[in-house]
């Protein structure tokens, strides 16, 4: 994921196990602003896309908050 022509953001999978019992996924992210990979490791669970994709924005950008909520955390004493 490192040494490639890509300039996006880049998510890989590898999967490994004979077996569903023997199952190992993990996840890889890649921010085109950063040469570092991120491993993610989920161990047994294949995610949908829409998930897979999720934890990546959340990698990127943090956990998202309301405007409610910030107003809640930044007045408080």
């Amino acid at each position: 994921m490192q040494n490639n022509k890509i300039s996006g953001d880049i998510i890989g999978i590898a999967i490994s196990g004979q077996t569903s019992a023997k199952l190992k996924v993990t996840y890889y992210f890649r921010n085109a602003d950063e040469p570092t990979v991120i491993a993610t490791l989920t161990p047994k669970t294949l995610l949908p896309m829409a998930e897979i994709v999720k934890m990546f924005k959340k990698e990127k950008f943090g956990d998202s908050v309301t405007d409610s909520d910030l107003h809640d955390i930044l007045t408080k004493n």
